[in-house]
């Protein structure tokens, strides 16, 4: 059987992972920054708002959250070949329903160009519906990646699976640096090579996570059994999962169609700072609630539901822990953030400044989002994936409200606040609607890792606002070399003083998070330190 691998465990593991592909993620939109002007930018971000959707909500969301607890159930009731056929299954009719989608944005492409940016100029059009056509084969390669990604989470394999996005951007980065003079110089727009470049890392996500399943015995079927009633119970999860796909995609139009009117440079720069708005959500959010979800599932099906509070309780106060502190630091340190990483090349102190207004905004919401990756695939492994939906709807609708009441008196930033108060709002909700279903999570100590989370982001903030000062005064240098120092001595501040703070709290993640580390050093196999 697999691995049973502790939530602290499993998050590291996708964490370190994560982790690396975020840096990786980084690179690229320093390279999208500064190699290619905002039009250009402008058209490939529009053209890849609905591949990178489906990726976010496939490869970290919907899919997993209906494939994996299904698959868990079957292969420890059934044995590895039925698991497998079921994966088999669900691999063929992704096949079928991607492949379908990508032709439909081939064939229409310049009306899925309006559709995201009718406020384009013809010529920003035109270029937006041409990468459309060249990334279509993302749609694809993304999809059955994140079945395998499923399978290695289920068999005990974090790391690799966490991992395969990094080459993801591996792809894109070589498209940008490689590809983009080259076929500039045979007559094809610069940018057509990020494009191409997203295709090529689509396919190297496949490739990196075969071996694994490999091993494990996997060998694909040419079979869609509908009346198989495993695969059943994914399609009604994933009923509700493509009415949230159509509820966001609603969200995303509605924001980049706004922004679209706000002349060159806000698409891009909304998409630069919820690049970086991501990069806290990968590290922890995306950790946990892959882990969480790995654990919930193993817990319920074996019908263990006291077990299951105790692993959700561990995961919202790692959430808490996290992310509040991360939250603040992107307020505080938004902008020499936004100058270090971005400001090169054609990313002029003007594109700084807008970007570090919208990602502090952005990150208003930030803990909020990080909960709901958590609570949203936990009613999946409950069985109730249509609760979280309607929610999500009902959310959706009221965050294009506040689209309009706060861009009047505050242009395209207003678009980041209001995804900020709706991801809170979100967050409520779900918890209330989790808790009568789930059960209260009595005596788990979540307010004081709420309490602990806030004192340590105050402490932070004003470690780092004083850290910057004075090494400012030390050190009145202007150029990049000093401000990246200044930033880096920052963050080491920042995160000495929440780990203080967390490790003096009285939480049992102080004490399980540093047997997890002596476990790593003596590569001992201590299961469950968090539960």
């Amino acid at each position: 059987m697999s691995r049973e691998p502790s939530i602290a465990r499993a998050a590291g593991a996708v964490s370190v992972a994560t982790g690396m592909s975020r840096v990786l993620g980084l690179a690229r939109e320093m390279t999208i920054a500064a190699l290619f002007p905002r039009p250009a930018t402008d058209a490939f971000i529009a053209a890849f708002k609905i591949p990178n959707l489906l990726r976010d909500l496939l490869a970290e969301g919907a899919l997993s959250a209906a494939f994996v607890p299904v698959f868990s159930r079957v292969l420890e009731k059934d044995g590895r070949q039925r698991a497998f056929r079921l994966a088999s299954s669900v691999i063929n009719g992704l096949l079928v329903v991607t492949g379908m989608f990508a032709l439909t944005v081939i064939v229409f492409a310049r009306f899925y160009a309006l559709s995201v940016a009718s406020g384009f100029a013809e010529d920003k059009l035109l270029l937006t519906a041409m990468l459309a056509r060249v990334m279509s084969p993302f749609l694809v390669t993304v999809s059955i990646a994140a079945v395998l990604m499923g399978i290695g989470n289920v068999r005990g394999r974090f790391f690799v699976p966490a991992l395969a996005p990094a080459l993801f951007n591996v792809g894109v980065l070589s498209g940008g640096w490689l590809l983009a003079p080259w076929l500039e110089r045979n007559g094809w727009p610069s940018v057509t090579g990020l494009a191409v470049g997203a295709v090529l890392g689509g396919l190297l996500q496949l490739a990196v996570q075969s071996p694994g399943v490999w091993r494990d015995g996997y060998r694909h079927r040419w079979v869609l059994d509908l009346s198989d009633p495993a695969v059943r119970q994914i399609l009604v999860r994933l009923g509700p999962a493509a009415f949230g796909v159509a509820a966001t995609y609603l969200n995303v139009v509605v924001d980049n169609q706004l922004a679209s009117y706000y002349g060159q440079g806000p698409v891009s720069y909304l998409f630069f700072a919820i690049r970086l708005w991501m990069l806290p959500i990968g590290l922890f959010g995306v950790a946990i609630s892959t882990a969480n979800l790995a654990g919930v599932a193993r817990d319920l099906a074996r019908g263990d539901r006291d077990r299951f509070r105790r692993t959700l309780a561990t995961s919202i106060r790692l959430t808490l822990l996290l992310t509040v502190p991360a939250a603040t630091a992107l307020i505080v340190l938004g902008r020499p953030i936004v100058r270090v990483i971005y400001e090169h090349g054609q990313f002029t102190p003007e594109a700084t400044q807008a970007t570090a207004i919208v990602l502090a905004l952005y990150a208003v919401g930030l803990p909020g989002y990080a909960l709901v990756k958590v609570f949203v695939p936990t009613f999946y492994a409950l069985g109730d994936p249509w609760t979280p939906v309607r929610i999500s709807a009902a959310v959706v609708l009221a965050k294009i409200g506040l689209n309009f009441l706060l861009i009047w008196p505050l242009g395209y930033p207003g678009l980041a606040l209001a995804t900020g108060v709706a991801a809170w709002l979100n967050a409520a909700w779900t918890a209330r609607r989790l808790r009568q279903l789930g059960g209260r999570l009595v005596g788990q100590q979540l307010a004081r890792a709420a309490a602990m989370a806030i004192v340590s982001s105050v402490l932070m903030a004003a470690a780092t606002v004083a850290t910057g000062r004075g090494l400012s005064w030390l050190w009145p240098a202007d150029g990049w070399l000093a401000a990246a120092v200044i930033l880096a001595l920052q963050i080491v501040v920042g995160l000495l003083v929440v780990a203080v703070v967390v490790r003096f709290s009285g939480l049992p993640e102080a004490t399980s998070l540093t047997r997890l580390h002596t476990a790593r050093t003596h590569r001992t196999d201590r299961r469950d330190d968090l539960r």
